[in-house]
């Protein structure tokens, strides 16, 4: 019995195997269910009606930036500096009020049935309207005959495809197609682009200037060769210059205190047309959600590098905060050892793509053989490097940047459609067990 005793104290003075010590370190992390409720909280805050889609026209952009550093303090992790905000300076054109589009008696509804373009001026009124279809706009004197009927109003073009439409033609339609929007010796008063093809699912984008006229879009099916009248509000009002935020906070890390690992996403989305809001849901409150989980643990378990949390704004504005933030670093950018950047991250259930992936193969198949041991996604996709995510500028300066974005399902992309309640999380705790694991591996 003594011998026995003398086995059992000698047994457990021995130092914990690496696979006890992962699950001592895995009952320190949030159960999936925290995860996931925490996502969907963070999620549906973002996603609030008084957010008006977190864009620069009614306030919700600064609303988002107020809500992440009461989370940020909440979690217990510091501003680099004196203020978790970095202002910047950002132009945009906005739709703050009532919009509506009538075709003959047919009232049409924004964000449903149409959008307008994000760099539209106002127009208001009532006007004619000219429908021309791409087969005669590929016939010169047709087109030329249609757009001088068209001057003062609206000219309609039926952008359906017709039968004998080769590749270099329908290049050619395409191109004139964009000249309605700019050209100045077209001289209507607004034009309107009917594709229930490229248009059904409403997607729409921002814009840091007004261009020349308005231009509409139309998604859904209407009787189009019989449009003669077309009645029309849309206030436009541009913003020449408003002030946003980038949100930055910092957790010290307990090794390698002056190297850094990037943690980021954009958490600014498309704000209002009209009275149709623009949520913004898994582009990207998601990707806010999953870089707020993962300062949640590793202000839990320690990080060996310095972890920096980066929440950008002016992403949908040809990324200024990205580049503010480039240009005057909270941190010594030659100290940054990793980015990775985050959004659409509210599935999973087919697995993730990385973004640059493959110009660090050695680096990545780290993340695939994780992937593959502890079936955290079913597949790790590396992409090539594309300028999708302000990831891209960190490239640049040669420093190692992901963006990651996850895959599976069927989800909505900047429409009206985007709401916390179409995500269903599937694999989040998973990615973010694999983003953790991942990181515990640089070295």
């Amino acid at each position: 019995m003594r011998n026995l005793f003398i086995l059992l104290l000698a047994i457990l003075a021995l130092p914990m195997s690496a696979s006890a010590q992962d699950v001592y370190a895995d009952s320190l992390a949030p159960k999936p269910s925290d995860e996931v409720d925490y996502a969907n909280e963070i999620t549906q805050n973002l996603c609030a009606y008084a957010m008006n889609g977190r864009g620069y026209g009614k306030g919700g952009n600064k609303a988002a930036a107020d809500y992440i550093v009461s989370q940020f303090k909440e979690i217990g992790i510091n501003p680099v500096g004196s203020s978790y905000m970095q202002p910047l300076y950002v132009s945009a054109n906005t739709f703050p009020n009532r919009m509506t589009l009538q075709l003959n008696s047919n009232y049409l509804v924004a964000g449903t049935d149409f959008m307008i373009d994000p760099s539209s001026p106002s127009v208001s009124g009532s006007y004619d309207a000219v429908v021309i279809t791409r087969a005669e706009l590929n016939d010169a004197m047709t087109r030329m005959n249609k757009i001088r009927d068209a001057r003062g109003n609206f000219i309609i073009v039926d952008n359906t495809n017709y039968e004998g439409e080769t590749r270099n033609v329908a290049y050619k339609i395409d191109q004139l197609v964009e000249q309605f929007k700019t050209d100045a010796q077209i001289q209507v008063k607004g034009v309107i682009i009917y594709d229930t093809v490229r248009y059904s699912k409403m997607i729409w984008s921002t814009s840091d200037h007004q261009g020349m006229r308005p231009v509409f879009y139309v998604g859904t099916p209407q009787d189009i060769e019989s449009i003669r009248k077309v009645k029309v509000q849309a206030d436009a009002a541009f913003v020449p210059q408003t002030t946003t935020y980038n949100v930055v906070a910092v957790e010290p890390g307990t090794v390698y205190k002056d190297s850094f690992i990037v943690i980021s996403c954009h958490y600014d989305h498309l704000g209002t047309m009209g009275e149709a809001v623009y949520p913004g849901a898994n582009c990207s409150a998601s990707g806010v959600a999953m870089m707020l989980q993962l300062a949640k643990h590793f202000h839990t378990i320690k990080p060996k590098y310095t972890m920096v949390y980066i929440a950008f704004s002016g992403h949908e504005l040809d990324m200024a905060g990205g580049k503010t933030l480039i240009k005057y670093p909270p941190v010594k950018l030659k100290n940054v050892q990793l980015v990775l950047d985050f959004d659409l991250m509210g599935n999973g259930s087919s697995g993730i793509k990385v973004v640059n992936g493959n110009n660090y193969q050695e680096l990545m198949q780290r993340m695939v053989k994780l992937a593959h041991d502890y079936k955290f996604v079913p597949e790790v996709d590396l992409k090539r490097n594309a300028k999708q995510s302000e990831s891209y500028l960190f490239h640049e300066l040669e420093i190692p940047s992901f963006f990651i974005y996850s895959v599976g399902g069927s989800f909505d992309y900047k429409n009206m459609k985007d709401t916390p309640q179409m995500l269903p999380y599937t694999r989040f705790a998973e990615m973010q067990s694999l983003i953790t694991r991942f990181l515990e591996t640089i070295k």
